[in-house]
């Protein structure tokens, strides 16, 4: 994980200092004033060792209040953040999730601090702080994907599968178009099942929202990958249906994996349709070399 993936995402917001009504009214003590402003200083020069070191001081200072606790917690959360330290980060992120001083905040905080985990490829993590979000109704888009990709990312492909599908309906329920990712994450999960029914009607909802003739090909390369042909034949027929694939390189493709598995497979009139998809192609030899196949 780089760095800068997990800084640019969060550290502008908690740099913010998300704070409630009730925190904006407060101040900290003089216990622990000091250090603070010594940590801050630090966290301005980017010295992120130093701040936190001024931090894990004020932490343990006599007479510490509440409004200290968060305060100290919300420039930890920012120093460790920029310094990549994100087990830190996520501890005291999670800590303020339950402080009244961030009452009014917390569903944007729980959001934060999914993508913080996720960033992090803490996936177990981002399940279940992201499914805590969604039961609470703080989920927005990006709670709900990253919350897919993590079970994805863990081989969970069942979950993965169950998960967006349900997400996929729901949008569709609310006649809301389903984000390609979304759809993407589940055709792939289905291909990974061998779930063929699951594998064609994701292709067609794919195809349906999403006719892009270049992300179709790209696609379609990571679906041949897993050798699965009968998927791919799917894959292909329905793109050519409405309209996606338009290139002759993409017919020529279309030809060259797929004619040549129906071939193998006996399912001689599908193959044709196959070749006669690149007729008058330029690159006619190459079909004419499939065809020669049908002898073998």
């Amino acid at each position: 994980m780089r760095k800068s993936a997990v800084v640019t995402l969060l550290v502008a917001a908690v740099a913010a200092l998300q704070f409630s009504s009730t925190a904006l009214a407060e101040k900290v003590s003089p216990a622990v004033a000091k250090t603070l402003q010594a940590a801050q200083n630090a966290s301005k020069a980017k010295k992120w060792g130093e701040c936190l070191s001024n931090l894990r001081t004020a932490d343990g200072a006599a007479g510490k209040t509440a409004y200290d606790s968060f305060i100290i917690n919300e420039l930890t959360a920012f120093c460790a953040l920029s310094s990549n330290d994100v087990a830190t980060a996520t501890a005291a992120m999670q800590t303020n999730l339950s402080s009244p001083f961030a009452a009014d905040k917390v569903a944007q905080r729980t959001r934060d601090l999914a993508k913080v985990h996720f960033n992090a490829r803490n996936y177990a993590k981002t399940i279940e702080i992201g499914r805590g979000a969604i039961k609470s109704g703080y989920a927005d888009a990006d709670t709900f994907l990253v919350v897919a990709q993590s079970y994805y990312q863990q081989n969970d492909y069942k979950n993965a599968r169950e998960f967006t599908g349900s997400w996929i309906r729901d949008l569709e329920k609310r006649g809301q178009r389903p984000k390609e990712n979304a759809i993407q994450i589940y055709v792939t999960s289905c291909m990974r099942l061998k779930d063929e029914a699951c594998t064609a009607a994701g292709f067609e909802k794919l195809v349906t929202y999403y006719p892009d003739p270049a992300g179709w090909a790209n696609l379609m390369q990571s679906l041949f990958a897993t050798r699965n042909d009968a998927a791919a034949f799917n894959a292909y027929r329905l793109a050519t249906e409405v309209g996606a694939m338009r290139t002759g390189d993409d017919y020529t493709e279309m030809a060259q994996r797929v004619g040549i598995a129906q071939l193998k497979a006996g399912n001689r009139s599908e193959a044709t349709k196959a070749f006669r998809a690149v007729k008058g192609d330029a690159d006619i030899q190459r079909v004419a070399k499939l065809w020669s196949l049908r002898a073998q």
